[in-house]
């Protein structure tokens, strides 16, 4: 299987893990992405209202970057006709690369339908409460919500060219790109990969800007929605993407608190 690696080799453990993932995958890499102050505001690189519609804030540089990394990986997929690849961030680990080994029949099978599909390979990506009861063949969760962590992730053509669509321009964080079509989420709980918490230099230089708690008020009394209703395809998607996702995101934090 062939799998992408956004990386330029500084990040901490970032060569150990080119040497690890080449031992399990036909490996290649992709260059992180630096954008100034001046080239996200270019409406061809960023759709900032969409954004700011979708996470309440502005985007960071770090988060534009990430995006336009991840899209890169996934048209790289699409040009060299593949059905499938798995994308890689410099911050992920695997504990045990032969059982990873052994996982990529389970993926190459699962995603083989010609719906899109994501196999999360984050094993802490949603914590257990948030998941249907696995499938007793592959052994893979089927996420309630999708799950949030891009560290480390299986997706089929139909997946890569959704998410390349509604990334172009960038409208969304990498960790889950809104899209018109129906993704289906998996995780895989035996994959042995985790995220390292290691942040990156830019992350260091940045923050992201608090919501204030009026704005958090039109989210839930749905003046948002009639605020930026362009950004939105319909009421429903509005309802999916923001107060069902935030309270499932919030629900998801306490959740992991708790285990």
């Amino acid at each position: 299987m062939r799998a992408f690696l956004i990386s330029d080799a500084t990040r901490e453990g970032s060569q150990e893990l080119s040497d690890c993932l080449s031992t399990v995958f036909d490996l290649d890499s992709v260059a992180p992405v630096h954008i100034s102050r001046g080239e996200s505001l270019d409406t061809k690189v960023v759709d900032r209202a969409s954004f700011v519609a979708k996470h309440l804030r502005e985007p960071t540089l770090g988060e534009i970057g990430c995006a336009l990394a991840h899209r890169a990986a996934q048209t790289r997929l699409l040009k060299e006709g593949l059905e499938l690849a798995a994308i890689f961030e410099d911050d992920a680990r695997v504990l045990d690369p032969e059982r990873l080994s052994r996982r990529l029949s389970v993926y190459e099978e699962v995603c083989s339908q010609p719906f899109p599909v994501v196999v999360n390979l984050n094993q802490d990506a949603i914590p257990r409460t948030f998941e249907w009861p696995p499938n007793t063949v592959h052994d893979l969760a089927q996420a309630v919500t999708p799950p949030y962590p891009a560290t480390a992730y299986v997706v089929n053509r139909p997946a890569a060219a959704a998410f390349v669509t509604a990334q172009t321009p960038i409208s969304s964080q990498a960790d889950w790109p809104r899209t018109r079509n129906h993704v289906k989420f998996f995780v895989d709980r035996f994959s042995s990969v985790m995220e390292a918490k290691i942040p990156s230099s830019i992350e260091l230089r940045e923050h992201r800007g608090t919501i204030p708690w009026q704005t958090k008020t039109q989210v839930w009394s749905g003046l948002w929605y009639l605020k930026y209703r362009r950004q939105f395809p319909s009421f429903w998607h509005y309802v999916t993407w923001l107060p069902k996702a935030r309270l499932a995101f919030h629900l998801d934090r306490m959740t992991a608190r708790m285990e």
